[in-house]
């Protein structure tokens, strides 16, 4: 499969976990709530003040992802199928590079969740949309995100300087990437 087939059908990826799917209106209420719990993260802006902007940034993701603009997987728990976050690839360069993008509800931090969704999803931008490179930027005190991508194979290329508007003035972005040479060869050593 090439980059243009993954967006003629939403691809879904299962874990051991997790079942990263499309988003759907139904999963309003759970995105709505899941977003509030990170309402007090200093590297977070995103927000919903009431359950019609989350059905409308619903909306806004699948538009984009008819675009060929982005694949935004919602995050769902398997034995519930419950919305906790998302995992994303977005900002497409040449249809060999991507950007990558996560976010999980604090109620489910901690337990390797992030990682184990961010993996998949890596998975199948090499071997699926044969991407050449994934990168993302953080902020350079998330220390939480740059240890998930960090646990994921990603390395550290340096800092953009007041990259990103944030909650208090300019922000620098710490970038981290993958080449796809490198995911194989880790995946050559430990399948």
């Amino acid at each position: 499969m090439s980059f243009d087939r993954a967006f003629s059908r939403f691809p879904r990826l299962e874990t051991s976990r997790l079942v990263l799917r499309a988003i759907e209106q139904r999963d309003c209420a759970d995105l709505y709530h899941h977003f509030a719990t990170l309402r007090s993260s200093p590297h977070w802006n995103l927000q919903h003040r009431n359950l019609g902007e989350a059905g409308k940034h619903i909306e806004i993701i699948r538009a984009q992802y008819m675009e060929k603009r982005i694949i935004w997987w919602a995050l769902a728990t398997r034995e519930k199928d419950r919305v906790i976050g998302s995992c994303s690839l977005y900002d497409f360069a040449g249809k060999s590079r991507a950007e990558i993008g996560y976010w999980l509800s604090r109620e489910f931090q901690g337990r390797g969740m992030a990682t184990e969704a961010v993996r998949e999803v890596v998975k199948y931008g090499f071997t699926t949309m044969r991407l050449h490179r994934i990168q993302t930027a953080c902020h350079p005190h998330n220390l939480a995100a740059v240890k998930v991508t960090k646990k994921a194979g990603f390395q550290e290329e340096g800092i953009l300087r007041e990259y990103e508007p944030g909650r208090e003035g300019w922000s620098d972005s710490l970038v981290l990437a993958i080449l796809k040479a490198e995911w194989e060869e880790e995946h050559r050593l430990f399948p």
